[in-house]
């Protein structure tokens, strides 16, 4: 986890709260150390709450359940996801949702 990365990323969000990409890469500083992942799925959350076709959080929002042994909250996370990514036409994401979804059931 970078620190320094994290402080830029905020500042950029306390400009631009609407920032999906700027919201999406802090959650991903978070969730590369297993002591911040409540911090990765809580930014995760509210990227998906604000911009719920951002589709490259599902994974990671599902991802990071799985890890956490929240195998109820991973399925519907991904189960979203898929929905979404075949809307989409995403089928490379919508590959990588299902497998992790095969892990998670």
């Amino acid at each position: 986890m970078n620190q320094e990365r994290i402080q830029q990323l905020t500042e950029m969000l306390v400009d631009d709260p609407t920032d999906s990409f700027c919201r999406y890469a802090l959650a991903l500083e978070f969730a590369s150390d297993p002591s911040s992942r409540k911090q990765a799925i809580e930014e995760l959350e509210l990227l998906k709450k604000n911009d719920p076709n951002y589709l490259a959080l599902y994974y990671q929002l599902g991802l990071l359940y799985h890890q956490e042994q929240q195998m109820n909250e991973a399925k519907q996370v991904l189960m979203e996801g898929l929905s979404l990514a075949k809307e989409q036409g995403n089928t490379h994401t919508y590959s990588e949702l299902e497998f992790l979804l095969e892990d998670v059931e």
